[in-house]
């Protein structure tokens, strides 16, 4: 890995950190963005491809040990762990760390929940990558990773990038930061890339330069055919 930057972007009224890392041919930048009044943070990576091929089957993972009572009276690295469906759909949105004596909370919450997977996994120091396997511990305690994993099976091609999203949510309890991520999912950007082709629509909402985002076979500089 090579850092490129780190910059604080923040304007008057939020914070917002910036990174830019180079990992071969796969640029990353990664951004952080949340309400100084807040516990909710916005997390966004943009993968470029800066090589001359395809990259497929693409899976970015984010993860956290989280030890809130640690250094509380309790004195333990153990938190109670589970993973839910906030919004009701069917699909898990939501992963969670909660302190067993403070009852503070630290939550993943997805922007896109049909290209997420969330859950824990044991020892933060063991082997691990993107395609770590996660566990559901339905609220039991343990002293486990937080995780949360992004797959997109499409194809990023040769200059193209693509943007990821979710919510890293902090509070004094469980009620507080499921309320609070529930309230945030307005902080999560439309879909631009619709269909999977790694370039945005080229509407106001996304800026991109993709004229057809519901056909993968259109794109800026995709061969033409007549």
């Amino acid at each position: 890995m090579t850092v490129v930057s780190e910059s604080d972007d923040s304007p008057a009224t939020d914070a917002v950190a910036s990174y830019e890392d180079a990992y071969g041919h796969l640029g990353l930048a990664h951004t952080e963005t949340w309400d100084r009044a807040g516990g909710t943070i916005l997390v966004e990576l943009e993968l470029t491809n800066n090589g001359a091929t395809p990259m497929n089957n693409i899976r970015a993972i984010y993860a956290v040990d989280p030890d809130q009572d640690r250094f509380s009276s309790a004195n333990t690295a153990r938190t109670l762990d589970d993973v839910s469906d906030l919004s009701g759909d069917g699909t898990d949105d939501w992963a969670v760390s909660v302190g067993p004596t403070s009852g503070r909370t630290i939550g993943f919450g997805a922007c896109d929940e049909h290209a997420a997977e969330m859950g824990h996994y044991s020892r933060w120091s063991s082997p691990r990558d993107a395609d770590q396997a996660f566990t559901d511990h339905e609220g039991a305690s343990y002293d486990d990773a937080m995780d949360i994993r992004h797959t997109d099976s499409s194809s990023l091609v040769a200059g193209a990038s693509m943007t990821i999203q979710f919510l890293v949510v902090v509070a004094e309890t469980e009620a507080d930061a499921e309320a609070d991520y529930l309230g945030a999912l307005a902080m999560c950007d439309a879909v631009c890339d619709s269909d999977g082709d790694g370039f945005a629509a080229d509407d106001a909402t996304c800026g991109g330069a993709d004229c057809d985002d519901d056909d993968a076979t259109v794109y800026p500089g995709a061969t033409e055919t007549w």
